[in-house]
């Protein structure tokens, strides 16, 4: 069993070198090449800083290597030069083999996400991955850490698609209310808060539609619409919205650069505060640091105290 998974990670990482050869191939002079592994939110933190990351490392431009799923949405950020996509699987070799060689920055190839090291367990190897930075860090400090920038940074916002005069998107969705109830880094709340609310918006006019695109872990709230989209084509129709009410995903970092009037939800965070947070006392994944707006709406899920977490959040349709 040993000698089997020696001989798959060793396969992984010939893969991976191979594709990272081919990076150091395709790069032209004076650019260079971010690697980005992560979660949507991730990537659209990263994407953000190309600018910075340009000014600080002297090169012409940056072209991001990412998920075929991120790629579009990638290239809506005004710094990115291109992006070369890897299917999953690739992408999962490449960083296995920047880990295992300790090529966090090395070739005009920066990887941005945690370092860590792949340590032999069972009869398998897992990632271990941590970062250099006090408990509580920023997730602009994080980000900075993985690109390697110092100092005060500028986020740019993703490009928006037309200036929100589509008279047809405004038509569909200025009654309407979009419900986006799944987080992979947040426990899920209960349903029935989602469906209090859907009731409660259905019983004031409003059409309530969930975000479902069929995957397996997305939930769909039970009296409402299901509306699919890609993540560039959530740009283009969350501000048409009355209200988009998500929990903390990268769709709210996504939904956070257009002019979406955004209510955003934390599972229990402060025990001791209200249901609705003010600015400087939301956690480390403090949206404002992303983007210059002043009118996010932040709040957390108290038990027994759902049906003022309703009212509240309805006050600023």
């Amino acid at each position: 069993m040993w000698r089997e998974s020696f001989d798959r990670i060793r396969h992984v990482l010939e893969a991976g070198e191979k594709v990272y050869q081919d990076l150091i191939t395709v790069r032209e002079p004076d650019m260079d090449i971010i690697v980005c592994p992560g979660h949507m939110g991730d990537t659209i933190w990263i994407a953000a800083l190309a600018g910075e990351y340009i000014r600080q490392n002297d090169c012409d431009g940056v072209y991001y290597t990412v998920k075929s799923s991120q790629s579009d949405l990638v290239m809506r950020f005004p710094d990115v030069a291109g992006t070369i996509v890897l299917e999953d699987s690739e992408l999962s070799c490449l960083c296995l083999y920047i880990t295992v060689m300790n090529y966090w920055k090395h070739d005009h190839i920066t990887y941005a996400n945690f370092r860590g090291d792949y340590v032999l367990r069972g009869y398998g190897a897992c990632l271990v991955q941590g970062s250099s930075l006090p408990e509580g860090a920023s997730m602009l400090d994080m980000r900075k850490e993985m690109l390697g920038l110092t100092g005060d940074v500028h986020c740019s916002r993703i490009l928006q698609i037309g200036e929100g005069d589509n008279a047809e998107l405004a038509e569909l969705f200025n009654k309407a209310v979009l419900l986006m109830p799944v987080s992979q880094s947040l426990e899920t709340l209960p349903m029935s808060f989602w469906e209090m609310l859907a009731k409660e918006y259905t019983g004031r006019g409003y059409d309530v539609y969930t975000n479902y695109n069929g995957f397996d872990y997305e939930i769909m709230i039970e009296g409402t619409k299901p509306l699919t989209s890609t993540p560039l084509e959530l740009t283009e129709i969350g501000p048409y919205f009355a209200q988009v009410v998500a929990m903390r995903s990268g769709a709210c970092d996504l939904l956070a650069g257009t002019d979406s009037n955004l209510a955003i939800v934390y599972d229990t965070r402060f025990p001791d505060k209200e249901v609705e947070l003010t600015r400087k006392e939301l956690p480390m994944e403090n949206i404002f640091d992303l983007v210059d707006r002043e009118r996010i709406y932040n709040y957390q899920y108290l038990d027994g105290r759902e049906v003022e977490l309703a009212e509240a959040i309805i006050r600023k349709i």
